[in-house]
């Protein structure tokens, strides 16, 4: 069961080191990663100096799966039903600029086309008192997790592979912000004349 603590595995045919005789080889052992790792990082974008929480951070994965010799290798057997898993770590703080990362977090290499991530997004103004915009990237808006082909080709598509470290990055600014934060316009409607005084202009006494 996928968790917080690493998994490996030290492997070695003990058939091909002579273990025979009064100085017996060492027996070498070759450890490996068996588990995936999975870390988000979340910039901030804004350049007039608002500030960025981001809250409730997880995603839905299947964490549990039998690990065993299958053919002429070990192998990870298909997932059990998904779990959302929350992991709020190092990321619910208020960041005026830079960025906030995650703690990696341990999965079991699997196919991601159809894991998703949810969160939220709350923009505060620039001493962070004041709430500007929420957003909710949760249900049918959260955010699908597929690596595509160019993370890792030789395992495939949409794959976490097995020793393999996988950061997902999102830059929070006032384009994704676009259908919750609006800026303020101004519309000239019309301009008013200048008026002349009731019973017309006033004449000036001079003195002799």
């Amino acid at each position: 069961e996928a968790g917080t603590s690493d998994l490996i595995l030290a492997e070695k045919d003990v058939t091909t080191t002579d273990i025979s005789g009064t100085s017996p080889g060492a027996v070498e052992l070759e450890f490996k990663h068996l588990l995936s790792q999975v870390a988000f990082e979340f910039k901030n974008g804004f350049t007039n100096g608002y500030q960025v929480k981001i809250t409730g951070l997880k995603f839905n994965v299947p964490n549990k799966a039998t690990y065993s010799y299958q053919g002429t290798d070990y192998a990870w057997g298909t997932p059990a039903t998904p779990v959302d898993k929350s992991y709020t770590e190092n990321i619910d703080d208020v960041f005026a600029n830079g960025t906030k990362l995650s703690e990696y977090n341990f999965v079991i290499p699997q196919d991601n086309s159809s894991i998703k991530a949810s969160f939220t997004v709350t923009v505060y103004d620039t001493d962070g008192s004041t709430v500007v915009a929420t957003k909710n990237y949760t249900s049918d808006k959260a955010v699908s997790l597929a690596t595509g082909t160019t993370t890792n080709p030789a395992e495939g598509s949409n794959v976490w592979t097995p020793g393999y470290k996988y950061k997902y990055t999102a830059t929070i600014d006032a384009t994704i912000l676009s259908d919750v934060l609006f800026p303020i316009q101004f519309k000239v409607t019309s301009v008013e004349g200048w008026k002349v005084p009731t019973g017309g202009n006033t004449d000036l006494t001079l003195n002799n």
